[in-house]
């Protein structure tokens, strides 16, 4: 069953993998490169969950675009004041996300810590407000925390 998209945005023509292919950004052949990016704005916090960049990340995360997902969620976690909760969720989701990259690229260690320090994020924001940037966080968490590390990136979803 395909998961359930949250934008029309086409997805990258492949997704970045350290060492594997082409640096989106950097390399001429890389799918974002010469693309240039606005800063967000957002008028308060609680937007963060509606902005097309979040929910394209998410969408670019479900599809295990993990580099991806993070860049299309900086711009918003930057726009954010540092210490409430939606900026808390998104540095939790752009940790388990670098994890997950780092999962798929052999880089076992620096995944688990950095999944581990995005889960632990999540847990702070989650215990404020629940469905923080209107995501379903129980059965995510539930899934970093239980989840067998090789099925990991197959049953990881964010739904909102």
């Amino acid at each position: 069953m395909p998961t359930r998209r949250y934008t029309n945005k086409p997805f990258p023509s492949y997704r970045y993998l350290p060492g594997r292919t082409s640096h989106p950004i950097r390399d001429p052949k890389g799918h974002a490169y010469g693309k240039v990016t606005t800063p967000i704005h957002l008028g308060a916090s609680e937007e963060a969950g509606r902005h097309p960049d979040f929910l394209f990340g998410v969408d670019l995360f479900n599809a295990g675009y993990y580099w991806e997902a993070h860049e299309a969620w900086e711009g918003v976690w930057k726009a954010l004041p540092p210490s409430c909760e939606e900026s808390i969720c998104l540095q939790g989701l752009i940790q388990v996300s670098a994890g997950l990259l780092k999962k798929v690229v052999a880089e076992t260690e620096g995944s688990r810590q950095l999944i581990s320090k995005g889960l632990e994020k999540l847990k702070v924001a989650q215990g404020r407000r629940p469905n923080c940037l209107g995501l379903d966080f129980v059965p995510f968490i539930t899934a970093l925390e239980k989840a067998e590390p090789d099925l990991l990136e197959i049953f990881l979803r964010l739904s909102i």
